[in-house]
């Protein structure tokens, strides 16, 4: 039987995206509603090898729809993509008591989520809007960014997108 995942992190990586902070109010809210603890992992994955992680409440994410950015910051990291890197990242989710990690952003934020998902680590990527919508500002294609996940390897039988709300709903 698998383990309950009781805490979850949160963090966005590479470039700002527009709704990355809608997403983090969604995920912290949904989680808390759903009795999980919330760790907000500064930074990207730069933070988490550097242990920049904070406990995130819901007035922690209260009035930042409207911010630009992201609050939880990000930042490319190069000693993640390293297999040393992707192990000490591993070893300090464990550390902190993080079952599992969501990970809001696109292409390089989701191979790291593959690596962390290899080590042990619980993920589940989050298309920044900048990976959904195209400079000609059509809708979001969830399933055309499903489809490249796959080819990707990151996700592989099965595509499922979800709501915010659903989020902790997916059953193996």
């Amino acid at each position: 039987m698998a383990k309950k995942v009781k805490t979850i992190g949160v963090l966005t990586s590479g470039g700002d995206a527009p709704g990355m902070n809608a997403a983090i109010r969604a995920v912290v809210r949904t989680a808390i509603h759903e009795g999980l603890k919330v760790k907000g992992i500064m930074r990207g994955y730069a933070g988490l090898l550097q242990e920049e992680i904070v406990d995130m409440e819901a007035k922690d994410v209260s009035d930042i729809i409207e911010r630009g950015g992201t609050i939880l910051q990000t930042a490319r990291c190069m000693e993640f993509t390293t297999p040393e890197g992707q192990q000490k990242g591993a070893e300090i989710c464990k550390k902190h008591g993080i079952d599992g990690i969501i990970v809001i952003g696109g292409d390089g934020s989701f191979k790291g989520a593959q690596k962390l998902a290899a080590l042990g680590i619980n993920t589940i990527g989050l298309p920044g809007l900048r990976n959904w919508v195209s400079s000609r500002l059509e809708k979001p294609k969830p399933r055309a960014m499903a489809n490249k996940m796959a080819r990707m390897g990151i996700i592989e039988s099965r595509v499922l997108y979800v709501s915010a709300d659903a989020l902790f709903k997916i059953r193996p």
